[in-house]
């Protein structure tokens, strides 16, 4: 019986290693590129385009975050459930899953608190602001960037030059979801 709750107890501890970082270093990566396309586009006129590649690339990062919470709820229910079978796990088995580094959920904690950095895009940093002011936390990134931070870990990467519209829009855009969610959930209380 032992095997069983050393089985349930390794089944916890392998949600600490999935692959969220590498989500996270994705993101930034595609970031990085993205505002290089921007600058590439902007003197051609293409603005639109950048758009498109930035929502897809913010579907891919929600698709694979999903995907991994997906997992990491199926092997957490197989525990419970091995768990279940044969009683309550020993106390000397049970084993909390430790935050991978450079995971997500970390970055937001480590954030919490702190007021978002000041940019040089008046319209940024209002929206910047009024952002953490709902929770979610930013910080500055390399290349004129800031990355914003949700609650739940998810990361959406803007540019912090004034020159830069689309950033301003896709701020203001995700200002209005955040709202629009927080009515949402205070409407379903």
């Amino acid at each position: 019986m032992s095997g069983v709750f050393g089985v349930a107890a390794a089944l916890r501890a392998t949600t600490s290693s999935l692959p969220r970082a590498v989500i996270v270093r994705l993101d930034e990566e595609l970031g990085a590129i993205l505002a290089m396309l921007a600058e590439l586009l902007r003197t051609s006129r293409h603005e639109h385009v950048v758009d498109e590649i930035h929502g897809l690339r913010e579907h891919l990062c929600a698709s694979l975050t999903a995907g991994i919470s997906e997992v990491e709820a199926l092997i957490l229910a197989k525990a419970d459930a091995l768990a279940d079978e044969h009683g309550p796990i020993p106390s000397a088995t049970t084993t909390a899953p430790t935050p991978v580094e450079g995971s997500s959920g970390r970055k937001v904690d480590e954030l919490r608190g702190m007021p978002p950095p000041r940019v040089s895009g008046k319209e940024t940093n209002h929206y910047l602001q009024e952002i953490t002011r709902r929770g979610w936390v930013a910080e500055k990134g390399g290349g004129g960037h800031v990355k914003v931070w949700g609650p739940h870990g998810e990361a959406h990467v803007f540019s912090s030059t004034p020159s830069t519209q689309g950033s301003v829009r896709r701020l203001r855009r995700l200002l209005e979801q955040i709202d629009h969610q927080r009515k949402d959930t205070s409407d379903d209380e």
